[in-house]
């Protein structure tokens, strides 16, 4: 069940920490698959720290790509030869066997799609007067047409994210083309992981392939089911958002202070080198980061409120 898999991610060196804890995780779990990491501008000593871990091999970015690392998923992703290759971004935490996951129900691909309100949560200010606000605008989905440039029928009434999915390999076409069409319309400089210039690629990576997914032939079969985050004993995990753990905590990752501490301690328990350890990752600041937490979670209800009352 392992052998057939390849976990893939990418980090920098401020994500280093995220793609230390993945693949520990895994290891955490006795999930002995493949791990590949694309890593941009890591030090040499991330490096070994990485690949210290058996199976884990840390390959380096076409320097030609000046793209934020975001957008390099899909060439991280071609240097796979499973037969199925996932994706899990390197804030990703792995909790349990997710193994009896992570092949797609359908064979052939899954991501967490949303709800159609949800999908209109995150075009809000997308859609035209008078246009229902449900699933994708119809000025986003034009855009996408034009821009891929084949289907004229959109498959999708509401997006997928690209934190983590599965595919079989024989939709790297789909890769490949997700890849090309991320150099077709993300201009050729680091505009980071959002661009809220953009009107129909603000997420980037992400609404780039959600219009391959939409529009072109190359697109794998859909069928909106993502096994990964039923069970609450085998998931995935995606710290999203700031502060990541390695950075502090957010109020409502609280919960997975003591298993994702546990893994670090597991590894350094085990032999494994670990980086200097920040003050999140240490037991014994424990009732200082949920302290620091549960100030942040009030300052943001407390802002958020004022943000209401202004708009009242």
């Amino acid at each position: 069940m392992h052998d057939n898999f390849t976990v893939v991610t990418n980090c920098n060196q401020d994500y280093f920490w995220g793609a230390y804890l993945l693949a520990a995780s895994l290891r955490f779990e006795n999930i002995q698959a493949p791990v590949h990491v694309l890593a941009m501008g890591i030090d040499a000593q991330s490096r070994q720290l990485l690949e210290q871990f058996s199976g884990v091999r840390v390959f380096d970015p076409d320097k030609s790509n000046p793209r934020n690392p975001t957008n390099l998923k899909p060439q991280a992703l071609l240097t796979a030869d499973t037969e199925y290759i996932g994706w899990f971004d390197s804030d990703c935490v792995v909790i349990g066997d997710i193994t009896k996951y992570w092949i797609p129900a359908n064979d052939s691909f899954q991501s967490r799609f949303r709800s159609g309100e949800d999908t209109a949560i995150v075009y809000r200010t997308k859609f035209a007067p008078g246009e229902k606000a449900f699933g994708i605008p119809k000025g986003v989905l034009d855009v996408w047409r034009k821009d891929v440039g084949e289907n004229e029928a959109n498959t999708i009434s509401a997006t997928c994210t690209a934190d983590n999915f599965v595919f079989h390999r024989r939709h790297l076409n789909f890769i490949k083309r997700w890849d090309e069409q991320l150099k077709r319309v993300i201009p050729a400089e680091d505009q980071g992981v959002v661009n809220h210039s953009s009107f129909a690629y603000r997420q980037t990576d992400e609404e780039v392939m959600n219009s391959v997914i939409a529009f072109s032939r190359s697109a794998p079969p859909i069928d909106g089911q993502y096994l990964l985050d039923k069970d609450p004993k085998s998931f995935v995990l995606h710290c999203g958002m700031l502060p990541k753990p390695w950075q502090g905590w957010q109020y409502r990752f609280l919960p997975y202070y003591d298993h994702i501490v546990g893994i670090v301690e597991w590894a350094q328990k085990k032999g494994y080198q670990t980086p200097p350890l920040p003050r999140s990752l240490q037991r014994r600041y424990k009732l200082a980061s949920r302290l620091a937490a549960m100030a942040g979670s009030s300052y943001s209800y407390s802002k958020g409120v004022a943000r209401h009352l202004l708009k009242v």
